[in-house]
């Protein structure tokens, strides 16, 4: 049984952030990023990206097919985010990972339904909220309202029981208290 867990350990080992370093060095770039979720919307980036613009390479790891267009003297790195917010962190981070990203830009829907919005529209949200980054909160017996914990002081517009609370970015040299912010 130790040789197998050994073994195990050594190709572990492998795998370390100095390796996927030595990778990512060695491709081109740096890369703008360009993600979309689903079929239609990666459809419609590579059609009007590579429509004007040249396809140069092609990657694929782990199964996330990653391609390098030049588009107007600029190098894209185009990859599917997949759909949800976990996918979406997930591939970002293997695109961090294995290649030279200077800006990540997510071209799609986002779930988005607004019908003041409209494709090409580019929307900058002014506060972004996460239900993760929520308290749930009872109503009130009475119906006056909800019962708050005294350590929860809202600083957002409430939906209904939902209570979003600003999101916490730990950012190189803050720290590890974090930088509270809208991002």
């Amino acid at each position: 049984m130790k040789p197998i867990w050994l073994l195990l350990l050594c190709f572990g080992c492998g795998c370390s952030s100095a390796s996927l370093k030595a990778v990512r060095d060695r491709r081109p770039g740096p890369f703008i990023a360009v993600m979309a979720a689903y079929p239609p919307e990666i459809e419609a980036n590579e059609s009007v990206l590579t429509e004007g613009g040249t396809r140069i390479a092609t990657w694929r790891i782990d199964g996330i097919l990653f391609q390098q267009v030049r588009f107007e003297g600029h190098d894209l790195l185009l990859f599917p985010s997949g759909v949800s917010m976990v996918n979406a962190a997930m591939n970002t981070q293997k695109a961090l990972d294995h290649f030279r990203i200077s800006h990540v830009f997510f071209a799609g829907i986002a779930g988005g339904i607004n019908p003041e919005r409209h494709i090409g529209d580019v929307v900058i949200p002014e506060h972004w909220h996460h239900h993760s980054e929520a308290a749930y909160l009872n109503p009130r017996p009475d119906g006056t309202g909800y019962v708050l914990p005294d350590y929860f002081k809202p600083k957002r517009e409430n939906f209904g029981f939902i209570f979003p609370d600003t999101v916490e970015v730990i950012r190189e040299g803050h720290g590890q208290t974090g930088v509270p912010g809208n991002i």
